[in-house]
C-alpha cells in the first residue's frame, strides 16, 4: 500500500493590505477577518467561506473578489452551530442553536435568490455533524438525538443518555431465585416432592377430562 500522497493542486489567497485596492468594494482586505466565527472550504473551485455575526462572505482567491451577504436578520442573535459546504448541492448550509437551518447558494444569489430557512426542530441545539456522504445530519439537543434526511425530515430520534445498556445490560435469568439454587441433598429431596406432587395432579386433571368424553 503506498503511503505517500502528492499533491496536485494548491491555491493561496491573496489578502492585499488596507490601502490596495481600496477603491473596489469587492476587494479582499485583512480587516475582514478579524469577525470571523467559522470557515468552510468549497473544494472544486476553489472559495473560502467566512460566518460572522452580520453577514457570510466568500472569497475568491482567483478573482480576488469577495460575494457578501447580510444575515443578521436571520440569525436574530442565535449562536451558529454548524457551518459547512456541501458540495455535491453547491451550498452553505447552517445550522442555529435554536434548531433552524440556513442553506445559502451564492452562485443562485447573482439572480437575486435569497436564503433558505429550515426549522428542523423546536429544540435547543447543543451539536451537529453530516454523515461522510451528507446524506444524514445528526443534531443533538440537552436531552435527545436526531437524524434528519436531506430534506430536514427527522427520520428518527431518541434520548441523548438512555436509561438501558442495550445489548450490554445485564439480564436476569432467574439464576438467583431459590429454586435454581444449590442445597444440597435435603433440598434436592424436597424439589423431587414437590414435583412429584405437580405430576400428580396433573395426571388427575387429565383422567377427569377423559372421564367426561
Amino acid at each position: 500500500m503506498d503511503k505517500n500522497l502528492k499533491l496536485r493542486y494548491a491555491e493561496r489567497l491573496f489578502v492585499p493590505d488596507e490601502n490596495t485596492n481600496k477603491n473596489n468594494a469587492n476587494s479582499i482586505s485583512k480587516s475582514m477577518f478579524k469577525d470571523v466565527r467559522h470557515v468552510c472550504v468549497e473544494p472544486v473551485n476553489p472559495s473560502l467561506y467566512l460566518a460572522t455575526q452580520n453577514e457570510i462572505v466568500q472569497l475568491d482567491p482567483r478573482k480576488r473578489e469577495k460575494t457578501q451577504m447580510d444575515w443578521a436578520d436571520k440569525l436574530n442573535g442565535h449562536e451558529v452551530i454548524m457551518f459547512e459546504y456541501l458540495y455535491d448541492d453547491a451550498t452553505t448550509f447552517t445550522l442555529l442553536s435554536n434548531g433552524t437551518a440556513i442553506v445559502n447558494n451564492f452562485m443562485k444569489m447573482m439572480n437575486s435568490y435569497e436564503m433558505d430557512t429550515v426549522e428542523i426542530i423546536n429544540e435547543e441545539v447543543t451539536g451537529g455533524s453530516w454523515s461522510p456522504d451528507t446524506h444524514i445530519l445528526v443534531v443533538t439537543t440537552r436531552e435527545k438525538v436526531y437524524f434528519v434526511s436531506r430534506e430536514f425530515d427527522i427520520i428518527n430520534e431518541g434520548p441523548l443518555n438512555p436509561t438501558t445498556a442495550g445489548q450490554s445490560e445485564l439480564m436476569s435469568v432467574g439464576w438467583g431465585s431459590r429454586e435454581t439454587q444449590f442445597q444440597g441433598p435435603s433440598g434436592r429431596k424436597k424439589l423431587d416432592e414437590v414435583t412429584a406432587v405437580k405430576f400428580s395432579l396433573l395426571l388427575l386433571l387429565l383422567l377427569s377430562f377423559f372421564h367426561y368424553l
